[in-house]
């Protein structure tokens, strides 16, 4: 396959370039000021009141969000979930067990 360089086919090649260009980018949206509780929206506990759960970050193409504690990020941060802490097992925990057995005066293993 032999490619032309000449001035002529060069010089087309630009303008059709030149004329496309601007056509290929399109405009950014920002989702965070479309819709404000992008992030969510939910009872907060810390402070008592439905409000939203974090803030949002508008970037090129996209966005992101920044949680609000006790709130965590989803998936690639796109929404905050709350974040319950998992509660403490007796039974894991070599010291609770000891102080279990102390103070209920019985023989576990």
């Amino acid at each position: 396959m032999q490619i032309y360089t000449t001035p002529l086919v060069i010089a087309v090649l630009v303008i059709v370039v030149v004329i496309h260009l601007p056509h290929t980018h399109a405009q950014d949206i920002n989702e965070c000021v479309l819709n404000p509780y992008i992030c969510g929206y939910a009872y907060n506990p810390a402070y008592g009141q439905n409000g939203p759960t974090g803030a949002c970050v508008n970037t090129i193409g996209s966005y992101y969000c920044v949680c609000y504690p006790p709130f965590v990020g989803t998936h690639l941060n796109r929404s905050c979930s709350y974040y319950q802490p998992p509660q403490q097992n007796i039974f894991q925990d070599p010291y609770s067990l000891f102080l279990f057995e102390e103070l209920f005066d019985f023989d576990l293993f």
